[in-house]
């Protein structure tokens, strides 16, 4: 705790509610969110959000093995410290918007100005990003759009991500998304399907240059580094000029990529007695002769073949033999299963 005020460091970018919050904690000594939120009379979020940034500033932390009721344990570094700190940032700012302007330069995004660039905001950590990405979701009306340069997701984060996207486009919010080809260890496929139902548009390119969210044509989201997508923080960029050049570089790209055709579902594994079936039928054997060599009925093996045929959606047994023909390759094994696997898969 000190007794002398600190400088305001609104003069460096901070907020003013992460302003006030550290003068609370550098004049009064450590606090709890709990405490500052009763003292400053803030809601918990706005507290909560002062923290995040005064933390991601470097300028607070927790104090170790310190909680109370009412949270975690927070302290302000010494004023001389913060301000150099805030110095030596505003200085990698500066350098990081002219890093900016040179990514999108060779990307070709159209010729935005530095200028245009001036009052970028960095948001460096994955939480406030995505805090801020709901604020701004949460508020949007008219139009969406977002660039995905990753060929695949987790099934946890496109479960996370459904609410969201979800509520969005249950508003009426026009939803574009450019993505690249999925790869095989993609999960979002399921995910993604729920939202096609509800009017998301999807298109697709070999690759994409960069990933890209634009809110309402207003605000727009880009990678505080590059090639790091979203996972090292963003760039919120509003200015009116950025904006709109992004927009054009989003829009001429939709124009020229093209709709995804439909993933062939896979097909159900087969059973051993459904692969030895089709491997015999596939060999030219009559149903006969299949029924002899694995011991069954002929009306079972009639059964089987419509069942699968019904499984894959098709009506003859020549497009079953393409659909499965592919499972049977994979299972590694095309002769006929011994006799014991046989048995024990006998009704």
């Amino acid at each position: 705790m000190i007794t002398t005020a600190p400088p305001l460091l609104t003069r460096w970018g901070v907020s003013i509610h992460a302003d006030l919050v550290y003068r609370t904690l550098t004049l009064q000594g450590s606090r709890s969110g709990g405490e500052l939120t009763r003292s400053l009379e803030l809601s918990a979020r706005t507290v909560s959000a002062a923290l995040d940034e005064l933390h991601g500033l470097g300028i607070v932390a927790l104090v170790a093995d310190a909680k109370l009721a009412q949270g975690r344990v927070w302290r302000g570094h010494p004023p001389e410290s913060a301000v150099r700190t805030l110095r030596e940032q505003q200085h990698r700012l500066a350098t990081a918007r002219r890093e900016l302007h040179r990514q999108l330069s060779v990307l070709d995004l159209v010729e935005i100005t530095p200028a245009e660039l001036r009052e970028a905001r960095p948001i460096t950590t994955v939480d406030a990003a995505r805090r801020r990405l709901g604020e701004l979701m949460a508020a949007e009306r008219h139009e969406h759009l977002a660039m995905n340069p990753e060929q695949a997701f987790t099934g946890a984060t496109t479960k996370a991500a459904i609410p969201t996207a979800r509520e969005v486009l249950l508003r009426g919010v026009a939803t574009m998304t450019l993505g690249v080809p999925a790869a095989v260890e993609d999960e979002s496929e399921l995910h993604a399907v729920e939202l096609d139902d509800y009017g998301l548009q999807y298109r697709e390119q070999a690759s994409q240059p960069i990933k890209l969210m634009i809110m309402d044509r207003t605000t727009a989201f880009l990678p505080l580094e590059p090639d790091s997508n979203f996972s090292r923080g963003v760039w919120e960029i509003s200015s009116a000029q950025a904006v709109s050049r992004l927009v054009a570089f989003f829009l001429g790209r939709w124009h020229s990529a093209v709709e995804p055709l439909p993933r062939a579902a896979a097909p159900m594994p087969l059973s051993s007695r459904e692969r030895a079936i089709i491997t015999l039928l596939a060999r030219g054997e009559t149903d006969g002769s299949v029924a002899t060599t694995l011991g069954l009925s002929v009306r079972t093996i009639a059964y089987t073949v419509r069942e699968l045929m019904e499984r894959n959606g098709v009506t003859t047994r020549f497009q079953l033999g393409l659909a499965l023909g592919a499972e049977v390759l994979r299972a590694g094994d095309t002769s006929m299963p011994s006799d014991t696997t046989i048995r024990r898969s006998r009704p």
